[in-house]
């Protein structure tokens, strides 16, 4: 049997089962020991797979969402259910509304103190109802105060998010805002962190319109990102697979260089490779870039000579900068797992970026040049800031505009990407809603709208646009309607999930052209065209009504 308490002292006493009893922890799963325990579960494959993504490895919400799935003759379940068998036997441990609500603050915050706490309710907890929260036994006493299960913490929080949206809305904005201010007062761990824990809150409702930006993983992985020596095997061959698919790498840099170019790296900039491990340490992802100063330059100008543009106005500064003071990495490579069987690729992509955030808020500047149209997507998104748009000279894309982005955390900006975060998750403000409650609704075509998709990505030629003036809406508002209409589960009547399915693999996954477009649907060209027109047309009614 499994308890979160010992037993009572009765058995313990007792003669016959004293000794008898055996006691050990029972902890977190590893994602392989979920597996393990699924296989002979009888669940189809892709059920398995989700379960093992969402369960996170706790014990009984893994036994429990198993028995219920088994039970229902489809086996079939909503991801966003798994979490909720568990919400009845975790909440009957709360005795009052007053925990409740201490518990819902707590399930905001890494860890909190009684005054943290008491910092976001309106009425406060005693010194006693603060003990009896520390003895609940999904409560776990730290150096910076009471901090919760993970599982527990997400349950809350979603039955937070549907119970009240806009109360919900309105503390996780002042919980972000706190953050930030705490941020600049602890040591470079507790920095560590707090990003962390910002990035958690952050993904949960984020809206997603392709594979990069679901940030939909709660696995925690090892935490030692570090490179070591022994990873190289590894990494040369995610890399391998990578180059078979045509994933994106660097569009300066020659595929048949990628090789030796990781192999230098490891050398000259060994502290500028980020490996994201499963438990025992296995590397499952990685990326690489250049700590640039001095004695690194020499890298690009051999692999990359067209990064050195757009490094830009600081390149003779860096030409001069020694090696034991750089603060500017730039990305030049990055791969996952693509055959593990236990994780999906979008998963440990997720996974990667996170951990890379996380790094780069110690007081660090990263530079990302893509042509790459979902990152060109994701990347403001998280807070980068576009700084160049360059056509580039060689490689497989030479017609392409390639996008330079940076996230820059060297001055005290992690404010200002709190900022940001709390923009993009946001409600519309009451000043807003009334605006928009006295406007009359502005009407846009279907031309309209394709104009909008088509410079989605870019936010500065999508606020040019004349339809974007007409709406009055910011570049970074549009976007992020957009993706929340063509990433829904159940798209606004008149769109249909057909025309969702198109606008999107037109628009966002762009990977596919007219003829293989309109096999994928099934459809003659002149059919799908028809279809897209029509598709248009629709988003374009739900956009202006959104």
């Amino acid at each position: 049997m499994a308890s979160r308490n010992e037993l009572p002292a009765k058995w313990r006493m007792n003669p016959y089962w004293r000794n008898r009893i055996q006691r050990f922890p029972l902890k977190l799963f590893t994602r392989e020991e979920v597996h393990e325990y699924l296989q002979g579960s009888g669940l189809a494959a892709d059920v398995q797979v989700d379960i093992a993504q969402n369960s996170e490895g706790h014990p009984l919400l893994l036994a429990l969402t198993v028995d219920l799935l088994r039970s229902q003759e489809d086996g079939a379940m909503e991801n966003d259910e798994i979490p909720t068998i568990l919400s009845a036997e975790l909440l009957r441990e709360v005795a009052s509304s007053v925990h409740y609500d201490a518990l819902t603050v707590l399930s905001l915050l890494p860890a909190a103190d009684q005054t943290m706490i008491n910092h976001f309710l309106e009425l406060p907890i005693t010194s006693t109802e603060y003990h009896l929260l520390s003895g609940l036994s999904f409560v776990r006493p730290t150096p910076q105060g009471l901090t919760l299960h993970h599982v527990v913490s997400r349950l809350l929080r979603d039955d937070y998010a549907r119970r009240a949206p806009d109360k919900f809305k309105d503390l996780r904005q002042k919980v972000f805002q706190r953050l930030a201010e705490l941020f600049h007062t602890v040591d470079q761990r507790l920095q560590r962190r707090i990003a962390s824990h910002v990035l958690e809150l952050y993904r949960e409702f984020l809206p997603s319109a392709h594979a990069y930006v679901n940030f939909s993983s709660r696995y925690k992985p090892n935490e030692d990102s570090r490179f070591q020596p022994e990873d190289l095997p590894y990494l040369h061959r995610f890399l391998a697979a990578s180059i078979n698919q045509s994933d994106w790498q660097s569009e300066f840099a020659k595929s048949e260089d990628y090789h030796e170019l990781l192999e230098d790296i490891a050398v000259h900039s060994p502290e500028g490779i980020c490996v994201v491990r499963d438990e025992v340490g296995k590397p499952l992802a990685f990326c690489a870039g250049i700590w640039l100063h001095a004695m690194t330059l020499s890298l690009l100008e051999r692999y990359a000579p067209g990064m050195l543009g757009i490094v830009g106005e600081d390149l003779e500064e860096l030409r001069l900068l020694p090696p034991d003071t750089p603060d500017t990495l730039c990305v030049l490579l990055a791969a996952v797992d693509v055959g593990h069987s236990l994780y999906r690729s979008e998963e440990l992509g997720a996974l990667l970026m996170q951990q890379w955030l996380i790094h780069m808020t110690s007081g660090l500047r990263g530079i990302i040049v893509t042509a790459d149209v979902h990152l060109n997507s994701l990347l403001p998104i998280l807070g980068f800031k576009q700084r160049d748009s360059i056509p580039i000279e060689f490689g497989p894309f030479d017609e392409t505009i390639v996008t330079k982005w940076e996230l820059d955390f060297r001055q005290t900006t992690f404010d200002e990407w709190v900022k940001l975060v709390i923009q993009q998750t946001s409600p519309v403000t009451e000043e807003l809603e009334a605006q928009q409650s006295n406007e009359a609704v502005v009407d846009i075509d279907g031309s309209e709208a394709k104009q909008i998709l088509q410079h989605l990505f870019n936010i500065r030629e999508l606020e040019q646009l004349s339809v974007t003036k007409r709406l009055n809406w910011a570049g970074t508002v549009i976007q992020r309607k957009v993706q929340e209409l063509l990433a829904a589960e159940q798209p606004r009547s008149p769109l249909t999930p057909l025309e969702q399915q198109i606008l999107r693999a037109v628009y966002i996954q762009k990977d596919r052209n007219k003829n293989q477009l309109a096999e994928m649907f099934h459809m003659s060209r002149t059919t799908f065209y028809c279809h897209s027109q029509t598709a248009l047309q629709h988003f374009a009614y739900v956009l202006t009504r959104s």
